[in-house]
């Protein structure tokens, strides 16, 4: 059970860097998390998703990367 558990607080977490590194325009830090598994359909705080924030804060190139690694929109 604690390995779910701690896989599961990991993947939160990759999870939250993703849509920090998204609102920052961090495309390399967005390409490393995707390479590890971070979850590309991740939410913001008020519910937003990783794509609809990225594209919000006019971050054209981390909405192409989200995209082609299949993130869906809000």
């Amino acid at each position: 059970m604690l390995v779910c558990s701690l896989a599961g607080t990991r993947a939160r977490a990759q999870g939250d860097d993703l849509v920090t590194a998204a609102g920052d325009g961090n495309l390399v830090r967005a390409k490393a998390l995707l390479d590890a598994k971070a979850d590309v359909n991740a939410r913001t705080g008020d519910g937003r998703t990783t794509l609809l924030f990225a594209a919000q804060s006019g971050r054209k190139e981390i909405v192409q990367l989200l995209k082609a690694a299949g993130a869906v929109g809000q």
